[in-house]
């Protein structure tokens, strides 16, 4: 599906226009155009730099699957864990920052 730029609003449209290179959030309410601005977004992008490649998710609960393949594809070897073992290791990787005191983070200023 194309989307043809005409028939957005002036916010979509200063979405779509929007410098490539800078990071953009595109927010609002339920059925105010977000997944049209970002699709006119991504079809604007394409046509500018067709040899880029573009990953597009149609819902969030597909990143896990794309991201295992951006890892498996670059040759990072991964092991899928449960929940339980996730949290032991965040809290096992996060215990020397919980540790800190606040006068060695802020001696760095």
């Amino acid at each position: 599906m194309t989307t043809t730029i005409t028939a957005l609003d002036d916010a979509q449209r200063s979405a779509v226009e929007a410098d490539p290179l800078i990071s953009l959030a595109i927010t609002g309410p339920c059925g105010s155009g977000k997944s049209t601005a970002l699709r006119a977004r991504r079809e604007r992008l394409a046509a500018e730099f067709p040899e880029d490649g573009f990953i597009e998710l149609a819902h969030p609960s597909e990143l896990g699957a794309v991201a295992r393949d951006v890892l498996t594809l670059g040759g990072t070897p991964i092991e899928l864990i449960d929940d339980v073992d996730a949290a032991a290791l965040f809290a096992h990787a996060a215990t020397p920052l919980f540790a800190l005191e606040w006068d060695e983070v802020t001696a760095g200023e």
